[in-house]
């Protein structure tokens, strides 16, 4: 068993669409190890820009990002310059491995807690962004159920549910344990913090639990009728979701920004 591994957003979410992988929070878990992968983001140099001789050697090595955000290190479509050279980067997650019968290194936590998360500048806009697609998801499904099309709808289920894993992954790990790392000596606002990440988690995990029950449905018509009538419902409390969740994101600034903050 690899005990690091690499693998990009697209690669994740097409392995989860096949069923081979499943995301609980930050964990890739599969039947085919008896352990887990800790996931935390970061990027892979797959091409030298600058000089394709590649004179530091970096082509082909993975790194956490969060080693280039405390360097103030922006990713501008797909490429970085560090060292004097130009990379082509391809940005995912990368998994440490951890049998379930054993700790590495003492560290098992799986919160990210372990390393200092830096403010990233453009990670609001992606989470806005991935509500945006989530809505679009869930508006596809709704009306592919209004039209009987339930092929479309398990098909669609499928991208909604692992959009929404990564969605949260994401958010847990650069946003939530940013937060309670730079509002460790702001007690109202840390809990006001903790307050919403409760109740986030909790429509989170009851819009995950709803999605498990219709995988590889039988689409008979008492199911349907119910389907639909639990995707209204889901509606109500994503929309909840999303709206605590934008409100929430007004307190994620630089570290700078909380010096003084109760």
């Amino acid at each position: 068993m690899k005990k690091k591994i690499f693998i990009n957003q697209q690669n994740l979410e097409s392995s989860m669409a096949s069923g081979r992988i499943e995301l609980e929070g930050s964990m890739l878990k599969s039947n085919d190890f008896p352990g887990y992968y800790l996931l935390t983001p970061a990027l892979k140099f797959t091409a030298c820009i600058s000089s394709p001789d590649d004179p530091l050697g970096y082509v082909g090595k993975c790194s956490a990002l969060s080693l280039f955000e405390k360097q103030n290190i922006e990713i501008h479509m797909n490429s970085l310059d560090y060292k004097g050279e130009t990379y082509e980067v391809d940005e995912g997650f990368l998994g440490d491995y951890y049998d379930e019968n054993t700790t590495n290194d003492g560290d098992n936590t799986g919160d990210g807690s372990g390393d200092v998360i830096q403010y990233d500048p453009g990670l609001i806009k992606k989470l806005n962004n991935d509500h945006l697609e989530l809505l679009r998801l869930f508006t596809e499904i709704m009306e592919a159920a209004s039209q009987d099309d339930f092929d479309q709808v398990d098909k669609s289920l499928a991208v909604f549910g692992n959009r929404l894993k990564l969605h949260l992954m994401t958010e847990q790990i650069k946003f939530h344990t940013y937060l309670e790392q730079a509002l460790k000596d702001c007690a109202l606002t840390q809990q006001m913090n903790k307050d919403f990440q409760v109740r986030i988690m909790e429509i989170g995990q009851t819009a995950l639990d709803f999605l498990n029950q219709y995988k590889s449905s039988t689409w008979d018509g008492p199911t349907k009728k119910e389907f639909t009538e639990g995707m209204e419902g889901l509606g109500v409390i994503l929309t909840e979701r999303i709206d605590m969740e934008e409100e929430l994101y007004e307190l994620y600034l630089p570290r700078s920004a909380y010096l003084g903050a109760v």
